[in-house]
This record gives structure tokens, C-alpha cells and sequence, in this order.
């Protein structure tokens, strides 16, 4: 035998090359959730443009190209955008997404829309789907309303989207269960 293979043997046999942990009751690392300020960006400070879809009508409350009410535009995610809740009737809402340094809308919230029909988990369970997010972070967290069909029954899961460079979700993580506290 080569003296090269001879000495891998050797330490194989002596317990050199053990793949085992230094100690035996070690303790595993458990993933950490990410947090807003994992995903951190700058917020813009320039002049802010306001589509011209949004209007603010004669008692000051701002609404969206069909006349319904809704939150003032201002940065409130991802450093230059307005992410905004509409609603179309009864747990039927959808997220737009516009560029406050441009007036630009921004495809790519459809998938948190809910509407009638109702989205459905795999269980057959209609949902309503609550973002959370903030000015600071590209860090979108989508809590999913399950109605089990007994009123004032719930059930909750959870998954976290990062908002990308190219104006790109992407999920980071996958669909947890969570405690409801919308």
C-alpha cells in the first residue's frame, strides 16, 4: 500500500476522521424566523408622486379608482412604495403595489388577492389573506385566515416574502402554522 493511504487508514481506524460531534449530547441549532430588520433598505426622501388614480375628495379621505376609501399614500414598504389594501365587498380585498418615485404601479401582488369565489387551502377551507410590512424592510408577512366554519373558529398559517431588487416576491420560507392574532 502507498504510505498516503496507509496513514488515511490508520487515522479512519484511530477515530481521527469520526464524522460524530465532539459531544454527544450537543445541542442542535434551531432556524431562526426572520425579522423586518433582517431585509433592511433605505427609505427614499425625495418628492413623492401620487398616481393620478388616487384622489382625495372633498372631506379629505383618499380613495382608489373606484371610489372606495383607503390609506393615504405614502411610503409604507420597501423604502418607495405605497402597498395598499382595496376592498371589492365582503372578505374580498386585493394589495396594489406603486412606486412613490414614480407613480408606477407594480405587478406582483395578485397571489395575496381574495375574492368570490373564495381562495381555498388544500383542506377545502375558505381564506382571507392579512400582510403585514413595513417602510423599512423589502420583508412582506402574509398571515392566512382559515374560517373552519364555526363561527368565530380560525385557524392560522404564516409565510414570509422577500421583495427583491427586480420588483420580484419570492417566498423565504415555507407555510407555518400560526397562532391567530390578526
Amino acid at each position: 500500500m502507498k504510505p498516503t493511504l496507509l496513514l488515511l487508514l490508520f487515522l479512519a481506524l484511530s477515530g481521527v476522521l469520526c464524522a460524530e460531534p465532539a459531544e454527544k449530547n450537543s445541542v442542535s441549532v434551531q432556524a431562526v424566523e426572520p425579522q423586518f430588520e433582517d431585509y433592511p433598505v433605505s427609505i427614499y426622501k425625495g418628492k413623492v408622486i401620487i398616481p393620478g388614480k388616487f384622489k382625495k375628495d372633498k372631506e379629505g379621505i383618499w380613495r382608489d379608482e373606484f371610489g372606495k376609501g383607503m390609506g393615504d399614500p405614502q411610503i409604507n414598504f420597501a423604502g418607495k412604495y405605497f402597498l395598499s389594501e382595496h376592498s371589492c365587498g365582503f372578505e374580498c380585498r386585493y394589495y396594489e403595489l406603486t412606486d412613490l418615485t414614480s407613480g408606477r404601479s407594480v405587478p406582483g401582488l395578485n397571489m395575496f388577492a381574495s375574492g368570490d369565489p373564495p381562495n381555498m387551502t388544500r383542506e377545502g377551507y375558505p381564506y382571507l389573506t392579512l400582510l403585514s410590512y413595513r417602510a423599512d424592510s423589502a420583508m412582506i408577512v402574509a398571515l392566512y385566515l382559515i374560517d373552519k366554519g364555526v363561527a368565530g373558529e380560525y385557524d392560522c398559517r404564516e409565510r414570509v416574502f422577500l421583495f427583491d431588487e427586480a420588483e420580484q416576491i419570492r417566498p423565504i420560507t415555507r407555510t407555518k402554522y400560526n397562532r391567530c392574532s390578526p
